[in-house]
């Protein structure tokens, strides 16, 4: 066991032996009309003994039988080069988002998947999830002081998909894959 912060880390083979998978386990509290609720998030990450990506499950809990309404957003940092390359670019599975470039902003609605491709790396990566969500998309940047005066520098790609549920039930289970393919 690794204690990180709140969370606890605990690393397990499958049964199948075709994949490793970590669990981390966290907890926070909430006030919900001047009760405390406690919520218990479980994350695990299954990673496959072959191939490429992996896939990240959430289980969240709650200790008392109130209904909440919750917005979850959980944040994905992706560090490609090139931020205003025509070839490394986002992608969406309606074909209608164009190619924009990595250092774009914008948000894709209604939606189960989005990624990103790099071309002259020959990288694809895409994010699946097992219900429709909302994407947020932005770019992480630092700024820089250099003889040209202050600069913005391109360092990643953030995507948080996020959604509305209900937790009515003790415990909510979330899905989201992350593949990597090379091509």
């Amino acid at each position: 066991n690794i204690n990180i912060n709140r969370f606890t880390i605990k690393i397990y083979n499958s049964l199948t032996e075709k994949e490793v998978y970590l669990l981390l386990f966290g907890k926070t509290v909430i006030n919900f009309n001047g009760e405390s609720v406690y919520i218990d998030i479980h994350k695990k990450i299954k990673i496959p003994l072959q191939g490429f990506g992996f896939s990240t499950e959430y289980s969240i809990h709650k200790n008392k039988g109130i209904d909440l309404e919750l917005k979850l957003g959980i944040d994905h940092f992706y560090t490609m080069l090139g931020g205003a390359s025509d070839d490394r670019y986002f992608f969406d599975e309606k074909s209608d988002l164009g190619k924009p470039h990595l250092n774009s902003k914008f948000v894709l609605e209604d939606r189960r998947q989005i990624g990103l491709i790099d071309e002259w790396k020959k990288i694809k990566v895409v994010l699946r999830i097992n219900r429709v969500v909302d994407f947020f998309v932005y770019p992480v940047e630092t700024i820089s002081l250099s003889e040209a005066g202050f600069e913005r520098i391109y360092q990643a790609s953030a995507i948080v998909p996020t959604f509305n549920f209900k937790l009515s039930t003790k415990s909510e289970t979330i899905e989201i894959k992350e593949l990597i393919e090379i091509f």
